[in-house]
């Protein structure tokens, strides 16, 4: 499956990102703890100190998943994505894992997300055409395309987790929607159990027909061509390993017991937001601390960590994050955990809310940390004036005499943000405050 690609706006256009204030206490610091710290340093692992600037050797994202194989770091990604009706649902993460074992790891543990098919195939999902080349683009913004047909003993672990979140985020947001749909679908099965989501996963994102292998669900079945799948019977019997394994609880589909620990650690990053909404103040820092992000472009040394983020070159602009694209991809991403590739500005709500990754719509009223859209912009609401009838806008593009310190915080009528303009995208299930 492949990640929708971004289409960043045409040269000399401007794209405006929305943030809302209102009046509360100043934003906190983020301390790491000291152990946190022994184990960056041990590792090399970059992280973003406020008072020291970067640290750990350079500038950088490092997403550290937590598994002692390639399975268990893929349930602890899922059991963190803030995927709704997956992530909360230990039977539907194992319904996966089952298929990838069988896909890319001989029905075993040490899923591979290098392997390629003699058939030309690629990575954890085995995606073929189209699909495949989206993944290997996506490899390719990640500077992993030198580690196809790598063996898993040959890889560092760094380039493993990062090879994971980048196939699981492409397999996720993928602009053929099989995996929207396989969400959509999963009340269909017959019970909450991982042998039936295997068994609709296979129907609706693998689609492996041409097997030996009945689907044995009958939600499942209904759904497919009637016709027999590959491998069926041991992506169910995986995928039950898998729950037994590392659910914690065997006897239901809850997450209980689940074991989920996915961090990104930003080199450059910005302090925490504030529960309801900033100062004017706050909301300057807030943009400020993303202009100071460096690298600014893929074409810097270490640029490929706004890869992270599903950030693309933006080549009418001074740097690739002077896009308001690219700034709510940022947002939802470093505060929410949701990392994935949006479309042009005026898309981006519409998007969101159909992704099953937890948006609420808003419709045309503005709450803090809302992502909105018009006609063809796209931003953050951060706090709400209604006394003052005035709101604060972070804006970021670039285009005809506008630089990137245009780039910032500024102050409109709350008025023109309620008129029925804008869209908005409540993100209350998906920020962390």
């Amino acid at each position: 499956m492949g990640m929708k690609k971004s289409h960043f706006l045409q040269k000399m256009f401007v794209c405006m990102m929305a943030f809302l204030v209102g009046t509360l206490p100043v934003a906190s610091t983020y301390a790491l703890t000291e152990q946190q710290l022994d184990r960056f340093a041990q590792n090399n692992i970059l992280f973003y100190d406020p008072n020291g600037g970067c640290s750990g050797g350079g500038n950088g994202v490092v997403t550290i998943l937590e598994g002692n194989n390639v399975a268990e770091k893929v349930w602890n990604w899922f059991a963190s994505a803030g995927i709704a009706s997956v992530s909360d649902n230990a039977s539907v993460i194992a319904g996966i894992i089952g298929n990838l074992m069988t896909e890319a790891g001989g029905s075993t543990f040490d899923i591979n997300p290098f392997i390629v098919s003699s058939l030309g195939y690629y990575g954890m999902y085995q995606a073929g055409g189209s699909r495949a080349t989206k993944l290997q683009n996506a490899f390719a913004r990640a500077d992993l395309s030198n580690l196809w047909r790598s063996q898993l003993s040959s890889v560092s672990e760094e380039n493993i987790n990062k090879a994971v979140d980048v196939t699981l985020t492409e397999l996720t947001t993928g602009d053929d929607g099989s995996f929207r749909t396989f969400v959509s679908k999963l009340n269909e099965v017959d019970e909450n159990k991982p042998e039936a989501y295997s068994d609709l996963f296979l129907v609706i994102v693998e689609r492996a027909i041409g097997g030996d292998s009945e689907i044995l669900d009958s939600g499942a079945k209904k759904l497919s061509d009637g016709g027999k799948y590959q491998g069926s019977a041991s992506r169910r019997k995986n995928a039950v390993t898998a729950f037994n394994s590392f659910s914690g609880n065997t006897g239901s589909g809850t997450t209980s017991g689940i074991q989920s620990d996915v961090k990104s650690v930003i080199c450059g990053g910005s302090g925490e937001l504030v529960a309801g909404g900033m100062t004017l103040d706050q909301a300057v820092q807030f943009m400020q601390a993303y202009r100071n992000i460096q690298p600014r472009n893929y074409h810097e040394p270490g640029g490929d960590i706004l890869n992270k983020w599903h950030i693309n070159n933006v080549s009418s602009c001074a740097s690739d994050l002077e896009n308001c694209v690219a700034f709510v991809q940022y947002f939802i991403c470093e505060y929410g955990n949701v990392c994935m590739g949006l479309p042009d500005g005026g898309e981006v709500v519409g998007h969101l809310l159909s992704s099953g990754r937890g948006f609420i719509d808003g419709g045309t009223t503005p709450r803090p940390y809302a992502i909105f859209s018009n006609s063809s912009h796209t931003g953050v609401v951060l706090g709400v004036d209604t006394a003052s009838n005035k709101i604060i806008i972070g804006e970021a593009g670039c285009g005809k005499n506008i630089t990137y310190s245009w780039t910032n915080a500024h102050e409109y009528p709350l008025s023109d943000w309620t008129s029925g303009k804008y869209r908005y995208a409540y993100t209350d299930n998906i920020i962390r405050l």
